[in-house]
């Protein structure tokens, strides 16, 4: 069935059926284009294409399409395009392993779509989702919600947004139950000023993949990802790329429940004046967290990475950036800083701690357990043993300070050898005593007070 007019509400009931609506119409006045198309049950196949040309951007005018696959293997495929309008679209596969495709119909004249607004349901089943959505106009927006629902899903979504302030593209993946695979683009064109680019992803249930990217070209411009996977063994990669000056970037990730592979990119390249975040979470199991920053020298740019592991043997890294922050958590973790000033915090359990280049601070707290933690360098002159956060005498009223040397007994810190030449450093703090075995080779020799924030 092929639908011809505007307004037209189409049933398919059951059956294997083919709906079509196809419109194109050059707007005289206020004008909205709709249609809505509902296969019902059986295998159908749904199409769609509305299109809206020369209308007046004085005028409200819409386009708009629902299409309902319903129950069975649907093919839905919908195609938008306005001059100087709104878009809105829904598209819902329902329940059966679903075929769906959303994209733009290009239009000439006017300053394209006002702002889309899309909502993307795949139902129970196995889906393929598909959108490659492009929007030109004066002071945009385009929102994109897609949720995969329960099964195997396979996700794609590339989302542009442009206009002379640079306008806002937003895209937010769910993949629901099943072992999904999602990936998400959004980015801005060059419009010189401006823009507001955010790209979201979650996995739910399962052992998922997921690569989110977030670009933006123009000064003063933001750019964010955001990336969960919850249960299940997940693996999130994000990017987050700058290329215009004093803008703003950030990738945050948390894996929740699982084993989990998180690996976050900020790239800011040549900006000027720009800032940057990575922020990462493994949760729950035994994870694996990867940051890196990338930027020039001399374009007075700051970026930084902070990642937690959680619960579990998890393996912290962080390549790039200054003023990094590597927290452990609970479990026997790995964390490996970079070639500048890197913040180290073990946690509880016998943690593997390497600072790499620049001034470091390996970070010792209270409840930390009594597993022997292992600094791997330590360059005296440079880095830290930070044990500020222990009261080193509770008996007393106020926050005590550890002296060095002068005791081994409550209140102290004392180096003595350990094997292979590995200074153990004791700190002693009532009832828990912590001992730390650094690899430098001195054997408890070469310490001073100025190695430690006591």
């Amino acid at each position: 069935m092929r639908v011809l007019a505007t307004g037209a509400r189409v049933l398919g009931n059951t059956g294997d059926d083919w709906l079509t609506a196809g419109l194109r119409v050059v707007a005289d006045g206020h004008m909205s284009l709709t249609t809505d198309l509902r296969g019902g049950a059986g295998d159908d196949h749904l199409r769609a294409t509305l299109v809206l040309e020369d209308a007046d951007i004085d005028f409200d005018n819409l386009v708009s399409a629902h299409l309902s696959g319903g129950a069975g293997d649907d093919l839905l495929r919908l195609r938008l395009g306005a001059s100087d309008a709104s878009l809105r679209g829904v598209v819902d596969g329902g329940a059966g392993d679903d075929r769906i495709t959303v994209t733009d119909e290009p239009v000439s004249g006017g300053f394209g779509p006002l702002g889309e607004d899309l909502a993307v349901r795949g139902g129970a089943g196995d889906d393929v989702i598909r959108l490659d959505l492009y929007l030109s106009s004066l002071s945009s927006e385009l929102a994109a919600a897609i949720g995969g629902g329960r099964g195997e899903d396979r996700i794609f979504a590339h989302l542009r947004a442009s206009g002379d302030d640079g306008g806002e593209a937003a895209g937010r993946i769910g993949g629901g139950g099943g072992d999904d695979h999602i990936r998400l683009i959004v980015e801005g064109v060059e419009t010189g000023v401006g823009g507001d680019e955010h790209a979201m992803a979650r996995g739910g249930a399962g052992d998922d993949r997921i690569a989110i990217v977030a670009r933006g070209f123009n000064a003063f411009e933001t750019a964010q990802t955001r990336g969960t996977g919850d249960g299940g063994d997940d693996v999130v990669t994000a990017l987050c790329a700058l290329t215009g000056d004093y803008g703003e970037a950030s990738n945050r990730l948390d894996g929740g429940r699982g084993d989990d592979r998180l690996t976050a990119r900020l790239d800011l390249g040549s900006a000027f004046g720009s800032s940057g975040l990575n922020l990462l979470r493994g949760g729950a199991g035994d994870d694996r967290l990867l940051a890196i920053v990338k930027l020039e020298e001399g374009h007075d740019t700051a970026a930084h990475s902070e990642l937690s592991g959680g619960a579990g043997d998890d393996w912290l890294t962080v390549r790039g950036g200054d003023g990094n922050i590597l927290d452990g958590g609970g479990g026997d973790d790995a964390l490996r800083g970079g070639a500048r000033a890197d913040r180290l915090i073990g946690g509880r359990g016998a943690d593997d701690l390497l600072g790499g280049g620049g001034d470091d601070a390996f970070v010792f707290r209270p409840g930390d357990g009594p597993c022997r933690d292992r600094v791997a360098d330590f360059a005296h002159g440079h880095d830290v043993i930070d044990f500020s956060g222990f009261d080193a005498d509770a008996t007393r009223e106020g926050d005590q300070a550890f002296a060095f040397g002068g005791g081994h007994g409550a209140g102290h810190v004392w180096l003595s050898a350990g094997a292979g030449g590995a200074s153990l450093i004791h700190a002693a703090a009532g009832t828990e005593t912590l001992v730390v075995a650094v690899l430098d080779g001195q054997a408890g020799g070469g310490w001073s007070a100025e190695d430690f924030i006591l």
